[in-house]
């Protein structure tokens, strides 16, 4: 009994490190970038409208490699933008109005999708969108991104 408790206790720590850490403010993201040693993605999408935004969370942000590669290096926000009223109510009044906010400072010329890249102080590194690749290519593509510095790659 005793090691069938300390294996489950083993499988929960292991499972609680490979999580992605997934936030909705940009506030949080920044903390826990600093305390991590993280990048955070922001993400910006419209979930039921954008085939591109729809592709890149099939195809990429919701597959394992890049999950993998996600809760080691990043911290995820995601401001989603649906247009139909059924997913608009998915998300809070209030969320809508910070994701709206996001929107102003980091997407003002409305590109979906976008993935903005910042460091720990929120200050721009890169920007990119969906790319027809595989979920682990796109994983070292922005890992590339974010080593190499470069702004306004889109």
């Amino acid at each position: 009994m005793k090691k069938l408790s300390t294996l489950a206790l083993f499988l929960i720590g292991f499972s609680a490190v490979a999580q992605i850490t997934s936030v909705t403010n940009l506030n949080e993201a920044k903390s826990i970038a600093t305390l991590e040693n993280k990048t955070i993605m922001i993400v910006f999408s419209g979930s039921d409208w954008c085939v591109p935004c729809m592709r890149l969370e099939k195809e990429i942000l919701s597959q394992p490699e890049f999950e993998n590669f996600e809760a080691k290096k990043i911290v995820l926000l995601k401001a989603d933008f649906p247009t139909r009223s059924k997913n608009k109510k998915l998300i809070s009044q209030a969320q809508q109005d910070y994701n709206a906010k996001l929107f102003e400072k980091y997407n003002p010329k409305g590109i979906f999708p976008l993935v903005v890249l910042l460091n720990s102080d929120a200050k721009v590194i890169a920007e990119t969108g969906y790319k027809n690749m595989s979920s682990g290519a796109y994983a070292s593509y922005i890992n590339d991104l974010v080593a190499s510095k470069d702004t306004q790659v889109y």
